[in-house]
């Protein structure tokens, strides 16, 4: 059975147990890649963000000296590995810190997945695998870690008992598996990141999302330089905050285009309040489905992925998804960010 289809103890123990960290060739399973990834456009990585800065519960990018990302499962479990957007673009979740980084070591979960926790599989004081599980795993320690800064960066530690060991990695390929070590293995120095794209790369996105849509200068209407992708739980998060769940449709008094007016206006709200160095890379999408339209929000989510999401019941749908209840697509005419 290869070794990624395996599960951690006990079952991948004494297979895993053989194979040292750095020589392991069992590469993760690469899904299908995201269409900006398709596109063979790559986000651009923000400055990095200082550990001071950071939310708790907001997913982050933790990119190492190589500019590899901690990547993770779309579901399920699986071995956590640093690596390229473009070669694992869908595995780009991004990890949260479940409580204020700067004070104490804390647990970290996977982007989109709050019950899904960066685990050590065992309790060796030297190394162990590090993987991604969620409650069924719970035997498992999630590890709380502490950023130490060092060398411009961060060393990500882990008190094992009284044993300090830190998140490791080897950086002798364009990939490798995570692990937990100890004091005879170097840790990884790494940074806090967020995704940005222009208005260039934004357009070519929404013109593959969208082909029989007119997407121009004119038709999309972004006013600033850079965006920050939105992860679908920020997302969510944004119109839980928004108060439109008390609100219902009336006609020429709060219609669809009301409802994403003040959603994208919380969105700003939200960014500002979280002190974002970019605006969030969402915005109000109008439609067309034969002789009717429609409005509600766009967004690009953490792996590029275009999603928009539906101001009058907070749902989300991807692009292609987006459809009114006969079913039939809407085809964008406007866009505003």
């Amino acid at each position: 059975m290869p070794l990624d289809h395996v599960e951690p103890r006990p079952l991948a123990h004494d297979a895993l147990s053989k194979i040292s960290p750095g020589e392991r060739t069992d590469a993760p399973l690469a899904l299908e890649p995201t269409l900006l990834a398709k596109l063979g456009i790559e986000p651009k990585l923000s400055d990095p963000i200082p550990i001071e800065a950071l939310t708790p519960g907001v997913p982050y990018l933790i990119v190492d000296s190589k500019n590899r990302i901690l990547c993770g499962p779309t579901s399920g479990w699986n071995w956590a590995w640093f690596g390229s957007y473009a070669d694992w673009s869908q595995n780009v979740l991004g990890a949260v810190f479940t409580s204020d980084p700067t004070s104490g070591a804390t647990t970290v979960t996977l982007g989109g997945h709050a019950s899904t926790y960066l685990r050590a599989n065992g309790s060796s004081t030297n190394w162990e695998w590090a993987f991604w599980g969620d409650a069924s795993w719970s035997g498992y320690t999630a590890v709380p870690l502490k950023a130490v800064s060092s060398g411009g960066g961060y060393n990500l530690q882990y008190m094992n008992g009284s044993t300090t060991m830190n998140l490791c990695a080897a950086t002798t390929s364009v990939w490798d598996y995570a692990f937990v070590g100890g004091s005879s293995w170097t840790p990884l120095n790494v940074t806090f990141r967020k995704f940005y794209l222009d208005w260039a790369a934004l357009s070519t996105l929404f013109r593959a999302a969208w082909p029989s849509a007119t997407i121009t200068a004119n038709t999309f209407r972004a006013n600033d330089a850079m965006y920050e992708l939105l992860p679908s739980s920020v997302a969510s998060t944004i119109w839980n905050e928004s108060g439109l769940s008390g609100y219902k449709w009336s006609q020429e008094v709060f219609d669809c285009d009301d409802f994403a007016t003040v959603y994208k206006a919380q969105a700003s709200r939200h960014a500002y309040s979280v002190a974002r160095a970019r605006a969030y890379a969402t915005g109000m999408i109008c439609g067309s489905a034969g002789a009717s339209a429609h409005a509600a929000n766009v967004f690009i989510d953490l792996a590029g992925n275009v999603q928009v999401l539906e101001p009058q019941n907070g749902k989300i749908v991807t692009g292609s998804n987006w459809k009114n209840s006969a079913g039939v697509a809407w085809s964008p005419y406007f866009i505003a960010y």
